[in-house]
């Protein structure tokens, strides 16, 4: 009677250890699916290759880095902090932050910083007097190096 009750539980056992394991493994990939779905594609880029190729990268997703500088009328992300100092614009882009993102993440904080950030790059769009090389807007990552 032992060696019977004995197989019976060992089965239940090894039903439920299959079950929970299946409910694992089910868990792990409805993660992986919708993390694939959040996932939000962009293209690494420097901004010395946005200043001699804007139209290859015009309308895409784009992650950078450079120097942020915040002002009133011209949030600009520079090459290097020397670019901000000395005013050259040319080596500069425009950035736009919706108040959606700044609800969540204040850019005031990220200025005079070296930052990286992903956004959607506009080639056409010279920002405030059109003084930079193009505009980075729908920010969507915004964090010091």
């Amino acid at each position: 009677m032992k060696p019977f009750l004995l197989t019976i539980i060992f089965t239940i056992l090894t039903f439920i250890s299959l079950g929970q394991t299946k409910e694992e493994v089910d868990a792990v990939n409805d993660v992986e699916r919708a993390m694939r779905e959040v996932k939000v594609k962009y293209l690494n880029v420097s901004l010395v290759s946005l200043i001699a190729t804007p139209e290859r990268f015009d309308g895409e997703m784009i992650q950078v880095k450079g120097y942020l500088h915040m002002e009133m009328n011209s949030n600009a992300l520079y090459i290097h902090e020397d670019d901000y100092k000395n005013k050259i614009t040319a080596n500069a882009f425009s950035v736009t932050f919706d108040q959606k993102f700044v609800k969540k993440k204040n850019p005031l904080d990220y200025s005079d910083k070296y930052v990286i950030l992903i956004g959607r790059f506009d080639a056409g769009d010279k920002g405030n007097a059109a003084q930079f090389s193009g505009t980075i807007k729908n920010i969507i990552r915004l964090d010091q190096l």
